[in-house]
């Protein structure tokens, strides 16, 4: 089994090559993953991605294209449908107000308005113009224009299983997001880049399966989910990356991830620039954040001790952000925020709770209301 094998999609450097169809681009991935590593070559382009790509127990695999801003791989409109009018419990069918993209054999979650305990969903049928014919009546009634979008909108790019020293580097990774798209809560779909190692909420995990995952010198636009999102992942990180225009965080660091660096990225119009829950020993450093709802959030979920201490943030620029600029909760430690400059933060500049935290010559301009508060 060779260790390294290179694969070329493209005659010449200077030569346009055709786009290459997602099933082509998988194939070349699973032949570098079945050889024990290697390198797949993006030429510049737009690819298409329908399904996603998948990087599965992989070890020493590259995927990279040649400039970031020429070698594109797009996901498709995300799936969606508005009710045009109040639809009553029972109902095997919704009028909309209008739809993309939705085709029969869809599943669609409801997003309706409050906390429900599990996900609603209504699968498709038929359609008939503007009308959705659902294969079970709905089990409660829904308001006028309640969203419904594709359960299963992929990640344009999924790292998953026993992977190692995994790298993607200079590509443009786009979600098809438009400026008309409503807002949805994706959770873990719609992502640019997911990387979902296995884990338990309540147990602490014996070993981190995924390794050494790298994102470089990426742009990452226009996804309804998160930027690049870590899920039980021990090292690697984000570096010299744009990451702009995503409707939840720019970087997700989530799940029992550890030792994870995110450095020198330009974040710009996302709901949050770094996104920290249950994770360890991150190092956040010389980022730029711009026109973000907030900077940097640290909060707790699971109920483990030794988790959610010891990370930094520290020589990074966050400017005009909607909310608080960076924001630490409650049970957590030993967190480090030194030399950051925080401009123009729409509510507070640092926000700050837990245990053994260090804040230090940081500095604050046009703060909206406080440029520090303590335990609130």
């Amino acid at each position: 089994m060779r260790l390294f094998w290179v694969i070329v999609l493209f005659a010449f450097f200077s030569t346009p090559a055709p786009a290459l169809t997602e099933d082509e681009i998988q194939g070349y991935l699973n032949g570098a993953i079945e050889a024990g590593g290697g390198e797949v070559v993006i030429p510049p382009g737009v690819h298409l991605l329908k399904k996603g790509l998948v990087i599965r127990d992989a070890k020493k695999v590259r995927l990279i294209g040649l400039e970031a801003d020429r070698c594109v791989l797009k996901l498709p409109p995300i799936a969606y449908a508005r009710v045009k009018g109040e639809t009553p419990k029972g109902a095997d069918h919704l009028i909309t107000a209008g739809m993309q993209h939705v085709v029969p054999r869809m599943r669609l979650r409801i997003e309706v308005p409050g906390e429900r305990a599990s996900p609603q969903l209504a699968f498709v049928d038929s359609i008939e113009g503007d009308t959705i014919k659902i294969s079970a009546p709905l089990p409660f009634a829904i308001p006028a224009g309640t969203l419904l979008r594709d359960d299963n909108a992929p990640n344009a790019i999924e790292i998953t299983g026993a992977c190692e020293n995994i790298t993607l580097e200079k590509l443009c990774i786009d979600g098809g997001r438009v400026a008309t798209d409503p807002a949805f809560h994706t959770q873990s779909l719609a992502c640019g880049v997911m990387v979902k190692g296995a884990y338990h909420p309540e147990k602490d995990p014996e070993g981190i399966r995924i390794q050494n995952v790298k994102v470089l010198r990426c742009i990452i636009q226009n996804h309804h989910g998160r930027g690049a999102a870590f899920y039980a992942t021990g090292g690697g990180g984000l570096e010299d990356c744009t990451l702009m225009d995503l409707s939840a965080a720019a970087v997700d660091l989530n799940a029992f991830s550890e030792k994870i660096t995110v450095r020198h990225n330009h974040m710009t119009r996302c709901l949050v620039g770094v996104d920290l829950t249950d994770t360890r020993d991150c190092i956040i450093t010389a980022n730029e954040i711009r026109q973000c709802g907030s900077g940097f959030s640290l909060r707790r979920i699971c109920n483990l001790s030794t988790w959610n201490e010891g990370n930094q943030m520290l020589d990074n620029l966050i400017d005009q952000t909607r909310g608080n600029a960076i924001q630490v909760g409650a049970q957590t430690a030993r967190t480090l925020i030194e030399h950051n400059e925080i401009r123009n933060a729409g509510k507070n500049g640092i926000v700050i709770s837990g245990e053994n935290q260090t804040v230090e010559s940081n500095t604050f301009f046009g703060t909206a209301i406080q440029d520090i508060v303590r335990d609130p």
